[in-house]
């Protein structure tokens, strides 16, 4: 059985990061496939953009992803995920690990909308 789930996100590089994109490289090159759509170093090599579309979401893929970056990634930073049935999660770096959080969207206020014209 399949499950969609699609997420990213931009995560801040450390210094070993900023001094070592050819690495950052390296391992994006080693953990692509075909769930990996998108992921690039910008910012002026100062963040990783992480974009992702699983057909058949695979965590241990993910986890793979994430432990091969994880020396060059701020703690605080995160990728956040949405699931085909609306679960929503996101991995966040913490003590120099990767942990999973659950979560769930909310909308503060009740807004009154106004018809333009």
């Amino acid at each position: 059985m399949s499950y969609y789930a699609s997420g990213g996100g931009e995560m801040i590089l450390n210094k070993k990061g900023r001094k070592n994109l050819d690495a950052i490289q390296h391992a994006l090159d080693c953990t692509a496939d075909e769930a990996f759509n998108y992921t690039k170093i910008d910012n002026n090599g100062r963040s990783l953009y992480v974009c992702r579309d699983f057909e058949n979401y695979h965590e241990e893929k993910v986890l793979a992803f994430l432990q091969e970056i994880k020396p060059y990634i701020k703690n605080g930073e995160s990728i956040e995920y949405r699931g085909e049935d609306g679960q929503t999660w996101r991995f966040i770096k913490h003590n120099d690990n990767f942990f999973e959080q659950s979560g769930e969207i909310r909308y503060s206020k009740k807004h009154e909308f106004k018809r333009t014209k």
